[in-house]
């Protein structure tokens, strides 16, 4: 069993120990994500909420465009439908909550649209595992993009 206030103390001493706080370790991670894995870096308040509530937990307008370029071939109530799920994940607790969504991270989404004629079920991929170095793991460049963010806060879980 892991005791929290352990863990942050032991945490606090390491960054002390290495002449660092809190906003410097963070400056130094983002600085690799940006510099050398080329993440895209946005200041968490200057990003566009859909809503003043703070619940946003996908870059707004990011997701939709993601998603349609990972699966062409499917219908924009299929990819709703993934979004709806994703912005919705089932589960009591945040545990619970997690390995839902570590599940359709790894195995895509689950939908069920109707498209006028018929009942559908697809599967919405959220990553492209084919396609993710260009289609070639020895490639160290990603082939899609990604962004870090610093001071993006989230409420809602």
């Amino acid at each position: 069993m892991t005791v929290p206030h352990v863990e942050t103390y032991t945490a606090k001493l390491v960054f002390e120990q290495a002449g660092m706080n809190e906003d410097s370790y963070e400056q130094s991670i983002i600085e690799v994500l940006r510099d050398e894995l080329e993440y895209e870096h946005l200041y968490g308040p200057d990003v566009i909420r859909t809503s003043n509530r703070y619940d946003d937990a996908f870059l707004p307008g990011a997701i939709e465009h993601s998603l349609k370029s990972i699966n062409p071939s499917l219908n924009r109530r299929a990819i709703d439908g993934a979004i709806t799920r994703l912005k919705e994940i089932e589960g009591g607790s945040l545990v619970a909550k997690n390995k839902v969504f570590m599940d359709m991270l790894q195995n895509g989404v689950e939908v069920r649209w109707f498209d006028g004629a018929e009942d559908r079920t697809d599967i919405v991929k959220l990553i492209d595992f084919d396609e993710l170095y260009g289609g070639n793991l020895l490639n160290d460049k990603l082939s899609d993009p990604f962004a870090a963010f610093d001071m993006y806060y989230f409420i809602g879980i």
